[in-house]
This record gives C-alpha cells, structure tokens and sequence, in this order.
C-alpha cells in the first residue's frame, strides 16, 4: 500500500494499493503521476532545455501587407531608439493580438513557436531587428530583447 502524508499537497489523502479498481491499475496512477511531475519539472526549467530562454517582440502582417513590412523595417533601422519605435510600430500595424502589447510575446524556451520563427529567435543577434520571416500565420519581423543560454555563470 501506497500512502500519502495528510498535508501532502495534491497527494493529501491519497491512498493506492495494487488492488484493481475497474480498468484502472496501480501502474496506470505511477505512469500518469510521473508524467505530471515531468511536465511540472518542465515548467521550472524552460521547457527542459536547460534553462535557455529568450525573449522576443513581433510585429505579424499578412501576404498582402508585406510591402508595409518592409517600410516598418526600414523606419526600425533608422531610429535612434529601436525598443520605443519597435513598440510603437507593433500597435499600430501588428495582426497579432501581442500587437496590443507592443509586440512582445514574453519569454520562452527552444522549441515553443513555429520551426521557422524559432530558428530566427535562437540565431538572431540580441537587439537587432530580423525578418520577414514567413511562417504559416503571415509574415513577421523579430526583435529578440534578451537570450540566455542555460549556462550558470561564476
């Protein structure tokens, strides 16, 4: 018999023995807790990668906006303050709800977008405005604001 301590958290009162309740069987209660804790010990650590991380803003358009794209990047270049104008131009011409924020999509781990704008966020230079990059929702240009590599530093 398995027995949880009574202020176990989400295991409080838990009792499980080898007995066969239905369908269910002890190894299927282990199998679905080990899955839970993994995913819980994911959500700590970036996604399992380590703990890299990055954190990116964008601004998406659609096809038939990718003209406007490009003059949105050309106004990106030429600004003294890139991170404002960045934030300005996202709420004005971004499709994406993040639009509305600025453009910023928060930071994640490796993995966690589209093969194609994951890529750019992960090779791209920090501060420097990429793109179009063109995945199945539109087009988009990528700032990425921060990366960190997992690497503990000394």
């Amino acid at each position: 018999m398995i027995s949880a301590a009574p202020n176990a958290g989400p295991l409080a009162g838990l009792s499980l023995t080898a007995e066969v309740y239905g369908p269910v069987k002890l190894w299927h209660v282990l199998l679905v807790a080990a899955y839970v804790l993994w995913g819980y010990r994911n959500s700590f650590f970036a996604g399992g990668a380590g703990g890299k991380q990055v954190t990116v803003s964008h601004i998406l358009v659609k096809e038939q906006d990718l003209e406007l794209l490009e003059d949105v990047k050309v106004k990106l270049h030429a600004s003294a303050e890139l991170g404002k104008t960045f934030v300005s131009l996202a709420k004005k011409h971004s499709t994406c709800p993040s639009g509305r924020k600025g453009g910023a999509l928060g930071t994640f781990g490796p993995g966690r977008m589209v093969p194609a704008f994951d890529r750019v966020c992960w090779s791209a230079p920090v501060g420097e405005v990429q793109g179009p990059v063109q995945t199945q929702f539109g087009y988009h240009l990528l700032l990425v604001t921060d990366r960190e590599d997992g690497q503990k530093q000394e």
